[in-house]
């Protein structure tokens, strides 16, 4: 241990996700800024990793001004620094693939459905489509972290506020890209506001892999009708091609975040889907929404690479196919 006056070793920290036992919505609404927890966003290994090594710069500085006597403090404290560096990259992947390239998908669906009343399904949709542990299992998402049933509803009224919080908390520029940051179904540019801000959203599943540094969920949000949810992929989309990057500030400066269009998934034909993807320094982030009738499903997934793209998108292209043998109402 290092006993150098001021000094406080940088440890490394892994990626935390809600927890169903502490997430929970203010008992009034009408602005519930600050009562939920930021969503769990890109805070991946390469934030632990800087951490360790600009700590032991710092202090082998400070030590050597300070005289030869401290000298073999610093060697041990270098060594240790080095030893946990070396272990965060003996857990990282070796590297990350190009991200996959190709057309963008479609937000309309070829063969729309057409149900009584433009409803084609209730709230009996939220526990089919809640994804099964075997299929994350496969692609290395191991620990689940919370289910169907331990979350309450939400809103697009709260999902709003909490991207609004975390996109002006980590001072992202610019607003172009803020539709990148809801981790639910939901399209809305920085000032926020739709027809249908009490819709229910559901949280179906959180998971992450052994490391602690990848996270997945899963929600879907119940549209009035299809029109609505139709018009929410529009939306989506518009306000998607709007954004190639964006910024966000931390403790070493300005970092970037590229934003692309995903590739189109094979889908049914009364099946819509869209997604982006980004990368930075720190990682890989990934999303889906997934349209049939009057239900939107969104799937994302924070990465440093343990989880692939290639591995994600057969994720995503099996509950479209869930999503298309979904039974509709009557």
């Amino acid at each position: 241990m290092n006993d150098t006056p001021g000094f406080t070793p940088v440890e490394p920290t892994p990626h935390v996700p809600s927890s169903p036992a502490t997430w929970a919505p203010p008992a009034a609404i009408p602005d519930p800024v600050g009562q939920w927890p930021t969503p769990p966003r890109r805070g991946l290994r390469g934030i632990a990793i800087a951490g360790i090594a600009i700590g032991a710069v710092v202090l082998v500085g400070s030590v050597a001004a300070a005289g030869v006597a401290l000298a073999m403090t610093a060697a041990t404290v270098a060594e240790e620094a080095t030893e946990a560096t070396a272990q965060q990259e003996e857990s990282s992947p070796v590297r990350l693939e190009m991200l996959e390239r190709g057309e963008k998908g479609s937000p309309v669906a070829l063969e729309p459905l057409v149900c009584p009343g433009d409803v084609c399904f209730d709230d009996g949709a939220f526990r089919r489509l809640t994804p099964g542990s075997g299929d994350l299992r496969e692609i290395g998402l191991t620990e689940q972290i919370g289910a169907y049933g331990e979350y309450p509803t939400s809103t697009e009224q709260f999902e709003f506020v909490n991207a609004r919080d975390w996109w002006t908390e980590q001072e992202n520029t610019p607003d172009d890209c803020f539709v990148t940051a809801f981790e639910r179904p939901v399209a809305l540019d920085r000032e926020g506001g739709t027809a249908s801000p009490e819709d229910p959203i559901e949280l179906l599943a959180e998971y992450g892999d052994e490391s602690g540094y990848s996270y997945f969920a899963q929600s879907v949000q119940l549209f009035p009708t299809s029109a609505d949810a139709a018009s929410h992929m529009s939306r989506f989309d518009t306000l998607l091609s709007g954004c190639t990057s964006y910024f966000f500030e931390d403790q070493y400066g300005s970092v970037k975040t590229s934003v692309r269009p995903a590739p189109a998934i094979p889908v049914a034909g009364s099946v819509a889907a869209i997604g982006w993807t980004e990368h930075s320094v720190y990682g890989r982030y990934y999303a889906f929404d997934i349209q049939r009738g009057n239900v939107v499903v969104r799937t994302v997934l924070s990465t440093d690479g343990v989880v692939t793209e290639a591995d994600y998108r057969r994720f995503v292209e099996t509950v479209a196919d869930e999503l298309a043998g979904l039974d509709t109402l009557g």
